[in-house]
């Protein structure tokens, strides 16, 4: 069993998972496929929850059945966990090397050509079943990142022939490509080496291949993005007062895998009793820290600006209800608005900087500038501005009520929107928030006209 055709499919896909973990990660996205743990596990940890835990599932390629998985299981928790750590590592690295699976490329939204898709480690290409190349581009040439088709969006599909199966498919656009919105997909039917095309994979399958080779080309331009982001905040001035955040983007997913790495071994630490868990919070803040200095290495500017947004919750660490929102193939990542940070450079020992420094100590926060981030524009994806502006708005229309979530507001609205007319006063009164009310008023005189038209016949 190599290590290059191994996935890692848990902990943002840079981990091999134990039974449990896996279980939580894919049931909901893959109810097809049969989860349980085999009779040949469960005869030697008796109790099915122990024997989630002490298992390692190792996938080759998409299955039906976690009983076709390798299983890697051990009844000492502590040594479990090690083998973990370490053979996620192995196997990760193992990744950036070559790695080929049988594809259906689609070309220009209209051909479907079958053949090998090679993930090099600074290039893909793509070759017909005769081993005519057909495709081929230099990482630093794809735009970042792609994405697995599946419950983002459908297949623009122009061709006469039979539309292919959007869920079996991944999609990302050579730089040369995005000004046309000409995406090259690549679609899943079987398995990785399947060259003869005999065993078509079950739908469930063709999806989760997608899934992993999604990850697989992420991987590869996560590290040429990560170089570049780099080699040019190296070039700017270091006492520059605004970074664009675009330029900051893979960086932060760089932080956030090796920050929850760290996380995920510190909380295994004090499960096994290692660490004390009065002294978990005050790991956890060294090790935001030091990802972040992993991830920098010497450029002041990129330390500065990391820290600015982890202080301002641009760059969340909490892990809770932020996995598809930073996963690297969402696809609204495109839209993100060009927004230009700004961060305290004051000089180290200054007067200005001490008054500073004890103002924010005051406002609880580490760095005191804090300008308003602009709105983001129509189309683009609504930034913490945006959303709280829209907050703020409901709130200021909803006298001596308190709401502690979205869904505490949505709920009220759904109760009150009891007919048509209260519904266009509610619209009306949000109307005055806004700079433009031609639309909608064209809207409500056509409903007048209506009525008026009704009345008269």
């Amino acid at each position: 069993m190599r290590y290059e055709f191994l996935d890692t499919p848990c902990m943002n896909r840079s981990f091999v998972c134990t039974h449990s973990q896996f279980v939580k990660e894919y049931k909901a996205l893959y109810p097809e496929i049969d989860f349980a743990v085999p009779k040949e596990v469960l005869q030697i940890f008796g109790d099915p929850s122990k024997a989630s835990e002490g298992c390692l599932v190792l996938l080759l390629g998409p299955v039906m059945s976690l009983s076709e998985a390798s299983w890697i299981c051990h009844l000492d928790m502590k040594t479990l966990l090690l083998l973990q750590e370490k053979l996620s590592r192995m196997i990760f690295d193992a990744n950036q090397k070559s790695y080929d699976f049988v594809a259906d490329y689609i070309s220009g939204k209209t051909t479907v050509i079958k053949g090998v898709m090679t993930l090099d480690k600074d290039k893909f290409i793509f070759n017909d079943m005769n081993k005519k190349m057909v495709l081929s581009a230099d990482w630093k040439d794809v735009e970042p990142y792609a994405t697995a088709l599946y419950l983002k969006e459908e297949l623009d599909w122009r061709g006469s022939g039979e539309k292919p199966d959007s869920q079996r498919c991944i999609k990302f656009f050579r730089k040369s490509e995005l000004k046309n919105q000409n995406p090259d997909y690549f679609c899943a039917y079987y398995q990785r080496n399947d060259i003869t095309r005999k065993f078509l994979l079950q739908m469930p399958q063709g999806r989760f291949a997608a899934e992993m080779y999604a990850n697989k080309v992420n991987t590869r331009l996560q590290e040429v993005t990560v170089k570049a982001s780099l080699l040019e905040l190296a070039k700017m001035k270091q006492n520059t007062l605004e970074i664009d955040a675009k330029l900051l983007f893979s960086l932060k997913v760089q932080v956030r895998k090796f920050y929850f790495l760290q996380r995920h071994y510190l909380v295994n630490q004090v499960k096994l009793g290692d660490l004390k868990k009065g002294d978990l919070k005050q790991k956890l803040e060294e090790k935001k820290k030091w990802a972040i200095d992993k991830v920098c290495g010497g450029i002041a500017l990129c330390k500065n600006a990391l820290g600015f947004c982890v202080d301002k919750v641009l760059l969340p660490l909490k892990g809770i209800r932020e996995k598809f929102a930073w996963d690297p193939q969402n696809p609204y990542h495109r839209l993100m608005p060009k927004v230009n940070i700004k961060m305290d450079l004051l000089k180290e020992g200054s007067i200005g900087k001490a008054i500073l420094s004890a103002v924010a100590k005051m406002k609880g926060t580490k760095n005191y500038f804090a300008e308003k981030i602009p709105e983001s524009a129509a189309g683009e994806i609504p930034n913490s501005t945006a959303i709280k502006k829209a907050f703020n708005t409901v709130l200021s229309l909803r006298e001596k009520k308190e709401y502690k979530s979205f869904f505490d507001i949505s709920s009220s609205c759904k109760s009150s929107a009891r007919n048509s007319s209260n519904d266009i006063r509610r619209k009306v009164s949000f109307l005055q928030y806004a700079g433009d009310n031609d639309i909608f008023f064209e809207y409500l005189g056509f409903i007048r006209d209506f009525q008026l038209t009704k009345k008269i016949n």
